[in-house]
C-alpha cells in the first residue's frame, strides 16, 4: 500500500509539474509575442519620424508641407505586428492609416473592411469607411456609413461626423491670393502664419520665406492685427517661430503684434495650439497664411480646432502660391481629400496610430 501511494503521489506530482511547465511556456510565448509587437511598433514610429521616401511621395500632393518617414518600413512593421495579433484592432487601424499615407487607398479600404467584419458594430470603423468613401467619390457608400453614424449619439462620434463635414467643405475651398479686401478691418482679426521645416543649419526654406512675405503684405492692410507665428521644430538651436518672428520684426512689424507659438510639430498641433491663443485673444476672424497646396488641409484642421473648443471664428485665407506657373487653382484629388479628412479627424481626437501617435 505504501508503494502504491508513492506511485500515485509521483503521478500526481508529474501531472502538476506538466501543468506548471505548460503555463510557463504559454506565458513565455505571450511575453515573446508582446515583446515582438512592441519592437515592431517602435520600429514603425522610428521610421515614421526619421528620413525616407515619404517626403518624395507627399510632396507631390502637398508642395508646402513638411513630410518625413519611410512608410514602406512603417507599413511592413505594422503588418507584421498585425499578423502576430490579428485580434488587436489598434494594430489594424495603424496598418490602414499607413496605407492611406502611402496613397494606397484601395488597400486601406480592404483593411478597414476586414476590421468591420471582425467588429461589425464598432462605430469608429464606420467613421473611417465614410471618410475614405467620400474622398474616393463613392457617394452611396459614404451615405450608407453616414446614416449608420447618425444613429450613434455619443459626443465623440458626433464630433467625428462634424469633422467629416469640415473636411468635405475644405476640399472645395475658395483659395485667395491677396484678396484681403474681402475681410473687414475690425480689431478682432488675427493673422495665423504656419511654419515650415528649417534646414539642418537652422536657416529658413524658401517656402517659409514666401509665407512670411504674404503675411507681411496682409499685415500692411491690417496694421493693428495680431500675427501668430506657429512652428516649434528646432534646428541648430532655433525654432521656426523664433526665426519667423525675427523676420517679420526686421520687415517693420511691431514686436508687440507678433505672438509666438513654438510647441507645434505638425499641421494638427499648429491648429490646436494656435486656436487656444486665438480664443484667448478673443479674435473672431482669422486670416490663415500658408502655401496654396497646403491651404485646404490647413483650413480643415484650424476649423476643427475651433469646433473642439466650441469657438465661433471665421477662417479666411491668403496663400503663398506654390503651383509653379499654373494660373488656376489645382483641384483636390481623391488622395488629397483623404489626407485632409485624415487630419481633420486627428484634430477631432481620432488618433492616427491608436495609443502611439495622434
Amino acid at each position: 500500500m505504501k508503494l502504491l501511494n508513492k506511485v500515485k503521489l509521483a503521478l500526481l506530482l508529474g501531472i502538476l509539474l506538466k501543468s506548471v511547465l505548460a503555463v510557463d511556456v504559454l506565458s513565455t510565448s505571450q511575453l515573446d509575442k508582446q515583446s515582438q509587437i512592441t519592437q515592431l511598433q517602435q520600429q514603425a514610429l522610428t521610421y515614421f519620424s526619421n528620413g525616407g521616401d515619404l517626403k518624395q511621395f507627399e510632396s507631390k500632393v502637398f508642395l508646402g508641407v513638411t513630410i518625413k518617414g519611410n512608410f514602406d518600413v512603417v507599413e511592413a512593421s505594422f503588418l507584421q505586428a498585425h499578423n502576430l495579433a490579428p485580434e488587436r484592432l489598434d494594430l489594424s487601424y495603424s496598418l490602414a492609416a499607413t496605407q492611406v499615407l502611402k496613397g494606397d487607398l484601395n488597400k486601406a479600404r480592404q483593411t478597414y473592411l476586414a476590421i468591420e467584419s471582425q467588429a461589425p458594430n464598432y462605430p469608429l470603423t464606420w467613421v473611417y469607411e465614410a471618410a475614405y468613401a467620400n474622398a474616393a467619390g463613392e457617394s452611396a457608400i459614404f451615405t450608407n456609413y453616414l446614416n449608420k453614424l447618425k444613429q450613434v449619439k455619443s459626443p465623440e462620434i458626433i464630433r467625428y461626423r462634424e469633422a467629416l463635414a469640415i473636411a468635405d467643405d475644405a476640399s472645395n475651398l475658395q483659395i485667395n491670393v491677396m484678396q484681403t479686401g474681402e475681410v473687414d478691418g475690425r480689431s478682432d482679426l488675427v493673422i495665423l502664419v504656419l511654419g515650415y521645416a528649417l534646414h539642418n543649419d537652422g536657416s529658413m526654406d524658401d517656402k517659409l520665406i514666401k509665407r512670411l512675405e504674404i503675411a507681411q503684405s496682409v499685415a500692411l492692410h491690417y496694421p493693428n492685427a495680431k500675427i501668430i507665428v506657429s512652428g516649434g521644430v528646432a534646428q541648430s538651436g532655433v525654432t521656426e517661430s523664433f526665426l519667423m518672428r525675427n523676420w517679420l520684426i526686421d520687415k517693420g512689424i511691431k514686436p508687440e503684434n507678433v505672438v509666438v507659438e513654438d510647441k507645434s510639430i505638425d499641421t494638427v498641433s499648429n491648429a490646436l495650439n494656435s486656436m487656444t491663443l486665438i480664443k484667448n485673444l478673443a479674435a473672431k476672424q482669422v486670416i490663415l497664411v500658408t502655401s496654396a497646396s497646403h491651404i485646404r488641409r490647413a483650413t480643415a484642421v484650424v476649423e476643427q480646432a475651433a469646433a473642439n473648443l466650441n469657438y465661433d471664428v471665421n477662417v479666411n485665407n491668403v496663400v503663398a502660391w506654390d503651383w509653379g506657373n499654373t494660373p488656376n487653382v489645382v483641384p483636390a484629388t481623391s488622395l488629397e481629400k483623404a489626407l485632409i479628412v485624415r487630419d481633420a479627424l486627428r484634430t477631432a481626437g481620432l488618433w492616427q496610430y491608436p495609443g502611439m501617435l495622434r
